[in-house]
């Protein structure tokens, strides 16, 4: 199946260490998920952990889109929003 190609494939992959955070208000029992292909890895947040290089790529790109998608709401988004604010 394409999840075991998948787990065999990220097996053979050099291992990255990562931290993944924990929101302030998130439970400690939520994990962070990825699924690639159809195979999915639950990680614990809040401590650093060793994943194949595509899985930590996978997760950075993820906290990335989800910084980007946040900044138009955030209170130092641009000079005019922090003058008027100040």
């Amino acid at each position: 199946s394409k999840a075991e190609r998948m787990k065999k494939f990220l097996l053979g992959q050099k291992r990255i260490n990562i931290f993944i955070p924990k929101a302030e208000t998130e439970s400690p029992k939520i994990q962070q998920s990825v699924n690639l292909n159809g195979y999915r890895l639950d990680f614990p947040k809040n401590t650093y952990i060793e994943v194949p290089e595509q899985v930590a790529e996978v997760i950075r790109e993820s906290f990335n889109q989800q910084a980007s998608a946040l900044l138009p709401f955030q209170i130092n988004r641009d000079k005019a929003t922090q003058d008027a604010l100040s």
